[in-house]
């Protein structure tokens, strides 16, 4: 999962630098903003990932048929796949506790 937040990190540098390329990336900036996405998101993420895998497995496994196992678990997924999206996307300088209520109330629901 750290890579995640790496590619989050880097992705911004390396598109700027697309668009002009006389740009040069600074290795340094990249790294100290990976390593503060990754000191403010990475455990939030693990929390959120556990509060929504768990339950979904279980649900998975104790009431749907075989056969619809992988089409349940893609679903998941997609859900899963947005969640990480808000997180990666989201400015470096929103506050946590904004992302702290969004991990309740989606818990709450999910529990």
């Amino acid at each position: 999962m750290p890579r995640f937040f790496l590619y989050g990190a880097a992705y911004p540098h390396f598109v700027s630098r697309l668009k002009t390329p006389q740009t040069s990336i600074n290795l340094d900036i990249i790294r100290s903003e990976a390593k503060n996405k990754i000191e403010r998101d990475l455990l939030e993420t693990v929390k959120f990932s556990a509060a929504f895998w768990w339950p979904c497995n279980a649900f998975n496994f104790a009431f749907v048929s075989s056969r619809y196992r992988a089409i349940w678990t893609s679903a998941a997924s997609v859900v899963w796949s947005c969640y990480l999206s808000l997180v990666q996307h989201r400015p470096s300088d929103e506050l946590g506790s904004t992302n702290d209520n969004l991990i309740r109330r989606l818990t709450k629901k999910i529990l």
